[in-house]
């Protein structure tokens, strides 16, 4: 994965995978398919270990998608990654 520090690159990550990948992540989260395959997971975390988005924006982006019960382990993931830093 190429990471490009910007505010916009990080949008439009979190909106692809939102719009693309969201629904699959309950079942395909836990598997490898390899570096050039990596639609299974959200690959967000640099974006926000780095405060280019933050966990609120995307949990508030998914949530707008989809119910809490279609993407309830994406969405707890990233309040479990935000309780961590504020806990």
């Amino acid at each position: 994965m190429i990471f490009e520090p910007s505010r916009a690159r990080a949008v439009d990550k979190l909106n692809n995978f939102v719009e693309n990948n969201l629904t699959d992540y309950s079942k395909l989260r836990n598997f490898d398919f390899g570096p050039s395959n990596r639609s299974n997971i959200s690959c967000l975390s640099p974006y926000i270990t780095h405060g280019t988005i933050n966990e609120l924006e995307v949990i508030d982006k998914c949530l707008k998608k989809f119910s809490f019960s279609k993407n309830e382990k994406f969405v707890k993931k990233c309040y479990g990654v935000f309780i961590g830093k504020v806990g």
